[in-house]
């Protein structure tokens, strides 16, 4: 392991009284680029002595403004023991190597609190950390760089149950989080302030969860406000549970999704995987989203002036109790999805899409919809409200059923729906088992309707006081 952090020398003067048995509440500080030290917070008990020179010397932390510990040759190790007979062991140099933090505790940042510095990091692992704010990292206008971080069952009374943002930035490459918690938390796992940017590539965050949930805290695994951004690369998000939004919650800026997993998340609200609100933007590639559970929207849920692009995006199994199984647009500014698949996801309305209002077209293009279910009531693969509006084009929508509504795999209400090129294949409906439409505007150019089946009326097409041009 390799932990080193570079910041202007500097003296901090604590904002808060700790107790003797929060350590490490700042580690890593580099004093002239030459030795790296140790800044442990008033109130900790003695640093006892230097294990390779052999120095007797202790250091009393002072109570007002804390104490740089440095071995005066540099590149020693120290062992520091506080009264509850925790240990920490620090090697003063470059870069502090083989660091041991366990069950560490603090008011910002259980494991580490930097301010205004450069960390970078590999291979280090903190257990067990819990703060006040953030677990076990807090960034204060700081960057950390590296690879290898793993934060195992961290804890926040508030924000950031293992990381928490404050105009800081996170470039990281294998950082796994595994069982972060958060009381009355947004971001179980990670909370970014505004102006903070998250970037995690081959990652994982599994188990992040808001105890405290029902209260209204959004973002099991990530939750980021204002004009944070967050970019994932080949990650994964996991078994998380919030409010809205069971893996991320977006309250504006930017979410990027490249070839990541979103599974087995759950929210009591909206978006068992992803929630938008606040002009946010969603930009997913190869992006499969399994198993998320929600009352709406059960992998994605797109907001008020929100806005998504899917490419060949994969959404399975996920489950809404009400409505949209896989993805509920509600306000939405823009939904595109382009070479897509929604395969085997249900809710009572809309198998897998749900739109309540859109201000722009939903566009979906070579959009396979396969086997999802309304239990309930309509659409199948796919429901639309009142003003909104659809363009399909190409695409297979095949096996999606309403048995106790209308529109096996398609199905309107005073709303625009053009199709272009679509093939529906073995849909199944009480009326309309392939297209149900409502007074609305329906449009057909060269779709293919084969072997769908209505208990009812209408074994390809239900149409009512709706405008069909074909």
């Amino acid at each position: 392991m390799n932990f080193s952090a570079n910041a202007r020398p500097r003296s901090y003067a604590p904002t808060h009284t700790l107790t003797e048995h929060r350590t490490m509440q700042r580690l890593a500080s580099l004093l002239g680029g030459l030795t790296v030290v140790a800044l442990l917070p008033a109130g900790s008990a003695l640093l006892q002595g230097c294990l390779q020179c052999g120095s007797s010397s202790t250091f009393d932390l002072d109570e007002a403004s804390g104490s740089y510990m440095i071995c005066p040759g540099g590149e020693h190790v120290f062992e520091h023991t506080d009264a509850h007979s925790q240990h920490i062991w620090i090697e003063a140099r470059r870069g502090l190597d083989d660091v041991h933090v366990d069950a560490s505790i603090g008011l910002r940042g259980g494991a580490l609190y930097a301010l205004d510095a450069v960390v970078t990091v590999e291979d280090a692992a903190f257990d067990g950390a819990s703060g006040t704010w953030g677990g076990a990292v807090f960034l204060l206008d700081s960057t950390l760089l590296g690879t290898g971080l793993t934060l195992t069952d961290s804890s926040a009374g508030y924000s950031g149950g293992a990381i928490h943002l404050d105009g800081a930035t996170v470039d990281l490459d294998g950082l796994v989080i595994d069982g972060a918690e958060g009381e009355l938390s947004w971001g179980a796992g990670i909370y970014l302030r505004a102006m903070s940017t998250l970037t995690l590539t081959d990652s994982e965050v599994r188990g992040a969860v808001g105890t405290m949930a029902a209260q209204g805290y959004d973002g099991g695994a990530i939750f980021a406000e204002g004009t944070s951004n967050v970019t994932l690369v080949r990650t994964v998000i996991a078994d998380s549970s919030a409010d809205d939004g069971g893996a991320v919650a977006m309250r504006g800026g930017t979410l990027e999704l490249d070839d990541c997993t979103v599974e087995g998340n759950t929210a009591l609200g909206k978006g068992g995987g992803v929630d938008l609100q606040g002009a946010a933007i969603l930009q997913a590639s190869g992006t499969t989203w399994s198993g998320n559970e929600a009352r709406i929207g059960g992998a994605l849920h797109v907001g008020p002036d929100a806005s998504v692009d899917d490419q060949e995006g994969t959404f399975t199994l996920n489950e809404a109790d009400e409505d949209g199984g896989a993805i509920a647009l509600d306000g939405s500014s823009a939904a595109v999805f382009t070479g897509s698949s929604w395969t085997a996801n249900e809710a009572d309305r809309g198998g897998a899409l749900f739109v309540a209002e859109a201000y722009a077209p939903v566009v979906a293009t070579d959009v396979d919809a396969s086997d999802n279910t309304a239990r309930t009531a309509d659409g199948g693969a796919a429901w639309l409200a009142s003003g909104s509006s659809a363009e399909l084009t190409g695409g297979v929508w095949a096996r999606n059923s309403a048995l106790l509504g209308r529109g096996g795999a398609l199905a309107t209400d005073s709303a625009t729906a053009t199709i272009v090129g679509t093939r529906f294949t073995d849909n199944l409906a009480r009326d309309g088992a392939a297209l149900s439409t409502r007074n609305g505007t329906l449009t057909i150019d060269e779709a293919f309707v084969l072997r769908n089946h209505a208990d009812d009326d209408g074994g390809g097409l239900h149409a009512d006081g709706t405008e069909v041009v074909a």
